[in-house]
């Protein structure tokens, strides 16, 4: 058997019409993909049934002869007045909920259409609005040309971020996300380390390869859609970490490079404390063979790094360097 052609629904006044299809002896009217009514005609009365806003329309043809029923006509969603939205702002979008019937939203700025959407939000830097500016939205109905009253009002007014809070541990500083902000910028005395992108992680950090004692570190943040509100400078963390000394000896004599930070070092013989200088430098009156030497630096807070290498005095003893050593405070 030959199915009927599909009608087309569009709305004309108070009702739903069709053109009329060939072979067809009446019209299935449905809602929600439900059978409600028939009519011979080739209209249907808006008031003849209690349409909802949301209601989803369509018609399909039928016969009671050779031919099949049609397929379901294109659809129509009806409103018979729409709920204004209500709207609210995060720092990068303006956002609505859903309203009954409506397929489309009219953003305004300032009381003119900025532009339209079919979504429930819309980024602020695609309306590029001035601090200041009102934005107001209305819903609207295609189908059944209906529109809602404005929106609430909303006035611009974007802010910087927080500034982060930071910590430092060994070589990695650390901080807690940043409501809003999307990327960090990290400094090392005033010079710029690295820059991080990260919205989503709780904790942000990064590693240096390496800090210098006195060096120090601090953080500013901004979100990618607004990089010209950057926010205030965290606070500011030193890296107090001594180095350790790296000690030589020449007959009884222990000399090394002095460490930046220190006030003065601490002598060790055999594990035990001998005496404090100022100096790069320590002569001993005596030593025996088999002596063991050690320092530490030490600075005016009363920090002290670890252990240097370790020297064991002979009599034949020579300049000995090793790996240097560093303590983390």
């Amino acid at each position: 058997m030959a199915k009927l052609a599909t009608p087309v629904i569009s709305v004309s006044g108070t009702n739903i019409i069709w053109d009329s299809v060939d072979f067809a002896d009446e019209y299935g009217i449905y809602v929600n993909s439900s059978n409600v009514d028939y009519t011979i005609g080739l209209y249907y009365s808006i008031g003849s049934y209690g349409f909802e806003n949301g209601d989803i329309i369509s018609v399909k043809a039928e016969a009671h002869g050779t031919y099949t029923e049609s397929d379901m006509s294109n659809t129509l969603l009806y409103a018979g007045s729409l709920e204004a939205p209500s709207i609210y702002a995060g720092t990068t979008y303006l956002s609505w909920d859903t309203i009954a019937g409506a397929d489309e939203y009219f953003v305004y700025l300032d009381s003119f259409v900025q532009t339209t959407t079919t979504s429930t939000q819309i980024s602020f830097s695609s309306l590029s609005p001035s601090t200041g500016d009102k934005l107001n939205v209305k819903a609207k109905n295609n189908n059944f040309g209906v529109y809602s009253d404005f929106s609430n009002s909303l006035y611009y007014n974007i802010t910087k971020p927080s500034a982060p809070s930071i910590s430092l541990s060994e070589l990695t500083v650390s901080w807690s996300r940043v409501t809003d902000a999307t990327n960090y910028k990290v400094y090392k005395n005033e010079n710029l380390a690295t820059s991080i992108y990260d919205y989503q992680s709780s904790t942000i950090s990064y590693t240096f390869s390496d800090l210098l004692y006195g060096d120090k570190i601090k953080v500013e943040c901004y979100n990618y859609l607004y990089p010209e509100l950057i926010s205030d400078f965290s606070n500011i963390v030193t890296y107090i970490t001594l180095n350790a000394p790296i000690i030589s000896i020449s007959d009884k004599r222990i000399s090394w490079t002095a460490i930046n930070g220190a006030s003065k070092y601490e002598i060790y013989k055999n594990g035990t404390y001998v005496t404090e200088t100022t100096n790069s430098y320590y002569e001993f009156a005596s030593l025996a063979n088999g002596d063991k030497i050690k320092v530490k630096s030490v600075n005016s807070g009363g920090d002290k790094s670890i252990f240097s290498n370790e020297i064991t005095y002979t009599t034949s003893t020579t300049n000995t360097i090793i790996i240097r050593r560093r303590l983390i405070i």
